[in-house]
């Protein structure tokens, strides 16, 4: 329809007319109709050659070529578009097109340019390409050099795990034994303080009784009132910690944390982004940490995790990723909660579990989190248990990331994920991962529960997949 629409307006003068000229390429684009909104582009560049949309148009035509895998035509305008802008996930783009087609050399020069960034995941896609294709060239004492400062710069990330597997595969570096001493060397670090059932208690003892402010919140949650109680306790924070002495206030924070489910509070202070903590090995037995990967609502996600059997660190992942543990959290396209599930889906959900869908209530954990979790079951079981996959399904869709992973059957996953279409699908699965690894490194009890989430999260080799009828739920 918008087509039709824009068509009609195409030949008008002024901006109506430049817009509505623009406006055919996108609507082409949405269809996925790329290589007719390229000529689309092209009509708009010859009408409009110094049209206010003309650093898009050169983007645009640059980005649905490679996705066409044209690459010889993506990369002059994908290049052009960088060296105007310095957009490092074009680079990555312009790189990538290097290593489709097997030029390791000009991979491996197209890639420095990533290196501006700060990003650890475009740092680390940096060092972990131009290892490959320095192993393609037979330079592998220069793959095992990047591979080694990847893992030294950004431990327990994307591609710090990505890389573990080429290691075992290229140099008979033991992947197994890799995961294992990740593992080991966080459990065999005592924890400093006692544990409280919700982190470390011997702070909260410093409090006094008579603290009138505590008093009323504690009041408040014996009558299970935790909003209010949290209104409380985050307006009088400050006055709280100061009853504590100053090695005690982050145990005693993260206690009253969970208790009045200020999660969000906690994790803004001591992380503030979901890049912050990328070149930190984050440690079970410092409270802050601990604060930046809570375990929020433990006893649902615990419950919902044993019955549809989704771990419990992918979920955590999830909400970490889709609302930073905001329960009340709305987005633009009106997914609601800390799992973020839009109303059209979680209708869909509601006839399969026989409840009846109310908005009002969604927001509460106890709620939400039962069509959540049982989404994520489906996703999962969809994808035979491939948890990247789960986490890019889970935002994207499985109409989507089906026929991206169709298209490179077969392969790893590092190149699967690198090739999915859209940006943000790539982006989440990549978050979505390293999120749930460090929850997993956080809190698994055994090396054999944290060793079965990093197979699940980085499977070295991808379940097979084939083509299925619910690709459209």
């Amino acid at each position: 329809m918008s087509g039709r629409i824009y068509e009609k307006y195409a030949h008008a003068k002024g901006a109506k007319g430049e817009d509505a000229t623009f406006g055919i390429a996108r609507s082409l684009s949405r269809q996925l109709k790329y290589r007719e909104a390229i000529e689309a582009l092209e009509a708009y560049d010859r009408r409009y050659p110094r049209g206010k949309y003309a650093k898009r148009s050169l983007y645009l035509r640059g980005w649905y070529a490679f996705d066409l895998r044209a690459n010889d035509e993506a990369r002059p305008l994908l290049k052009a578009y960088a060296e105007a802008t310095n957009d490092t996930s074009v680079w990555g783009f312009y790189a990538q097109s290097f290593l489709r087609d097997g030029d390791w050399a000009e991979a491996i020069k197209a890639f420095d340019k990533l290196y501006r960034a700060g990003n650890p995941i475009v740092r680390g896609k940096a060092m972990y390409w131009q290892a490959y294709a320095q192993h393609a060239l037979g330079n592998d004492d220069e793959a095992r050099r990047l591979f080694a400062a990847l893992h030294e710069q950004y431990p327990l990330t994307w591609y710090d795990v990505l890389a573990l597997a080429r290691e075992d595969a290229w140099f008979g570096a033991s992947r197994a034994e890799a995961v294992e001493a990740m593992f080991r060397a966080e459990s065999d670090k005592a924890p400093k303080r006692e544990f409280y059932p919700f982190g470390y208690g011997s702070a909260v003892k410093q409090v006094p009784e008579r603290h009138a402010i505590y008093r009323e919140i504690m009041g408040y949650l014996s009558i299970d009132e935790v909003e209010t109680a949290r209104e409380i306790y985050l307006k009088h924070e400050s006055s709280l910690l100061g009853s504590v002495s100053a090695g005690n206030r982050d145990d005693f924070r993260l206690y009253m944390t969970h208790m009045v489910e200020s999660y969000y509070r906690a994790w803004q202070d001591v992380a503030g982004s979901i890049r912050a903590m990328s070149g930190t090995i984050p440690e079970r037995s410092n409270p802050r940490h601990r604060m930046a990967y809570p375990q929020p609502f433990a006893p649902i996600v615990e419950s919902l995790a044993h019955r549809y059997g989704v771990p419990k660190y992918f979920i955590y992942g999830i909400m970490l990723q889709e609302s930073r543990f905001r329960p009340w959290q709305v987005s633009s396209a009106d997914a609601i909660g800390a799992l973020q599930m839009i109303p059209k889906t979680a209708r869909v959900i509601a006839d399969d579990l026989g409840l009846k869908y109310d908005p009002d209530t969604f927001f509460d954990p106890k709620v939400g989190f039962v069509y959540s979790v049982y989404y994520m079951q489906m996703h999962r079981k969809m994808w035979g248990g491939n948890l990247a996959f789960t986490a890019g399904s889970y935002n994207g869709g499985p109409h989507r990331i089906g026929p991206w992973a169709l298209r490179d059957k077969g392969k790893t996953l590092d190149i699967v994920v690198d090739e999915f279409s859209f940006d943000e699908s790539r982006h989440y699965t990549r978050k979505v991962a390293e999120h749930a690894l460090r929850f997993a490194y956080m809190y698994a009890t055994s090396v054999e529960e944290w060793r079965e989430m990093v197979d699940a999260l980085f499977p070295v080799v991808v379940p097979e997949i084939e083509a299925r009828d619910d690709w459209g739920i």
